[in-house]
């Protein structure tokens, strides 16, 4: 009888710990239960024995929306820490792509404002640091009597994690394209010539040195009364300057009387 209370009594005693034993904690949480990834973190505990953080990276509930904490799972015997900062974010990288969008914008205003240019040809955008992006166009233009070519470089910069855009540098030159006409120059030579006799005269060779330039040559005869007739030529350049101006120049002139002309014949 001894021996059965003794029994009786050590049942008893291992029924009142086990009921006192906290439960298993492994089985009381998971990522559904809390609605942001900083309430999960506050949960995340040595060991994680309630499976928050399933690659073991010391954060908890990875894919629960922010706020956001971050940490390790103790390390000091506690939990993981309370409520963190939210992470702050990543350095912003100014993409090439989004840079160029960026200075097309300024480029094409630039051609829709600039009266002696109408088109443009974008060439390559330059990193010049991890925020900082150049890009480089041609803008160009044409009329009847010019042709203009502007260099450009816009400079875009991340302001607030957004591409800016502004034109750095503007180089324009500007060609005249007119092309002086053989009907131009002969009316310019004659009116020269003129001023070496009153004689009917016709240009007889004209030549075409450039778009911008003609030499031709005209011929006549000088009579005199007390002095033999005479042999006469002049060989004139007539050119097209800027800005659009007829400049006309007497290269070579001379007259021979017909005894000297006879005589060099001879």
């Amino acid at each position: 009888m001894k021996s059965l209370g003794l029994l009786l009594l050590a049942i008893s005693m291992t029924l009142a710990i086990a009921m006192q034993s906290p439960e298993p904690a492994s089985a009381d949480f998971d990522c559904g239960d809390f609605s942001t990834q900083a309430e999960a973190q506050d949960y995340l505990e040595p060991g994680d024995p309630y499976g928050l953080d399933a690659d073991s990276d010391g954060i908890a509930c990875e894919s629960n929306p922010c706020p956001c904490g971050s940490g390790s799972a103790g390390g000091d015997g506690g939990s993981g820490g309370g409520h963190a900062e939210p992470a702050a974010p990543p350095p912003y990288h100014l993409k090439k792509s989004a840079a160029r969008r960026a200075a097309q914008r300024i480029v094409r205003r630039f051609v829709a404002q600039s009266p002696a240019v109408d088109s443009a040809l974008f060439g390559p955008c330059l990193r010049q640091a991890e925020r900082s992006v150049d890009c480089l166009a041609t803008a160009t233009g044409e009329t009847t009597m010019h042709s203009t070519s502007c260099q450009l470089r816009v400079a875009v910069r991340a302001v607030d994690r957004r591409p800016r855009a502004q034109l750095e540098k503007t180089e324009c030159q500007t060609k005249s394209t007119a092309q002086l006409t053989a009907a131009q120059a002969k009316q310019a030579m004659l009116r020269r010539a003129r001023e070496f006799t009153e004689n009917s005269l016709e240009i007889t060779e004209l030549e075409r040195r450039t778009h911008r330039t003609f030499v031709g040559w005209t011929e006549w005869t000088e009579y005199a009364i007390h002095a033999p007739r005479a042999f006469c030529f002049a060989e004139i350049e007539v050119e097209l300057v800027p800005p659009e101006e007829l400049r006309v120049s007497v290269l070579d002139s001379a007259c021979k009387s017909v005894l000297q002309a006879a005589g060099g014949n001879g």
